[in-house]
């Protein structure tokens, strides 16, 4: 993790907290594995950097995986909601854990060491 900044305010439009932190991301879609690093994360999403982002389309549905900081796999399954020269957002679509119930509430003590 590189930085504890947490998001929310009137000028972010989501709405939930992100919280910036950089984990690896095991992404698999359509049969093939790729390997991200997430900029940032929430209980309904996460922003994955470092992918060819030309294999990935706004509405792809896609499975991440990646390592808690309490050493719990997370497994979800999501769509992809956002797409920048930087890379791809992630919603969740809550197929394993409704709502991402996971992460919530206490994503700043998992995440901020």
């Amino acid at each position: 993790m590189t930085s504890q900044k947490v998001y929310q305010n009137s000028s972010d439009w989501r709405n939930s907290k992100r919280l910036d932190c950089e984990v690896p991301v095991d992404i698999f879609f359509k049969g093939k594995l790729y390997r991200g690093t997430s900029v940032n994360i929430s209980e309904t999403g996460i922003f994955i950097k470092s992918i060819p982002l030309d294999d990935f389309k706004i509405f792809d549905k896609l499975t991440i995986t990646f390592q808690r900081p309490d050493l719990k796999p997370v497994k979800e399954v999501g769509r992809v909601a956002r797409k920048t020269n930087e890379g791809i957002g992630i919603l969740y679509l809550g197929e394993n854990h409704p709502k991402a119930s996971w992460l919530r509430p206490n994503i700043e003590d998992l995440f901020i060491s």
